[in-house]
């Protein structure tokens, strides 16, 4: 199974990034699972910087996990819409 297109962007301003058709579904669900690994990996981070260590948050840390979530969400739904189809 192959993916299909699938767009994200953050904020208002049009597509920012886009999963090609195509790739092999295998692929963009591993990367997916690398990613979603990767999100709670910085939130436990953050968890433990602010209540643990009372550290400062960078705001840029939280964007990483919104972006992040954006791109394992495109990833997913592109794998998502091809078993779709190819179940027809």
């Amino acid at each position: 199974m192959k993916t299909t297109v699938a767009q994200f962007s953050i904020g208002a301003e049009g597509c920012l990034m886009r999963v090609d058709a195509g790739m092999p579904a295998g692929e963009a669900l591993e990367l997916a699972a690398n990613l979603a690994e990767g999100i709670q990996l910085l939130s436990e981070r953050l968890y433990d910087a602010v209540n643990d260590n009372s550290e400062i948050v960078h705001l840029s840390e939280l964007r990483s996990i919104g972006f992040l979530g954006e791109v394992v969400s495109a990833l997913s739904r592109s794998v998502y819409r091809a078993a779709k189809e190819s179940a027809k």
